[in-house]
């Protein structure tokens, strides 16, 4: 079946490129449409995703987390789509929905107060297994 990956790389170069041929011709950009557009997009994107998965294989439950999870038209679809197909949607408020990337900063300034350092010869590894 097709593939529930998904990337916007297309779209963000789609949007980069109007952006571009606006500013060619007269210079005044709709911002505040583009960006809105842009999201929907991405935000139907998602929906269609959803929609997918549990054609597949119906699930009881949708969690939603990270960083992209503080985004409210995100939570909209996600919480439409669970609302629809009765599935518990589980989503934390917004204030925690932060990019991991500050934990990780956090957690690396207390490893060198604490004197722990890696030597120069460490190389990133993925342990994941998907």
């Amino acid at each position: 079946g097709e593939s529930l990956d998904f990337s916007f790389s297309g779209l963000k170069t789609a949007v980069i490129n109007q952006v571009h041929a606006i500013r060619q011709k007269d210079g005044l950009l709709p911002a505040a449409d583009i960006a809105a557009s842009f999201t929907r997009a991405i935000a139907s994107g998602v929906r269609k995703r959803l929609e997918q998965a549990y054609g597949r294989e119906p699930f009881h439950t949708f969690v939603l987390a990270g960083g992209v999870s503080a985004n409210s038209h995100l939570r909209a679809v996600s919480q439409e789509f669970c609302r629809e197909h009765g599935v518990r949607f589980c989503v934390p408020p917004p204030e925690f929905c932060t990019d991991n990337a500050v934990m990780i900063g956090v957690q690396g300034f207390y490893e060198a107060a604490a004197g722990h350092f890696a030597g120069n010869d460490l190389n990133p590894e993925s342990t994941c297994d998907i």
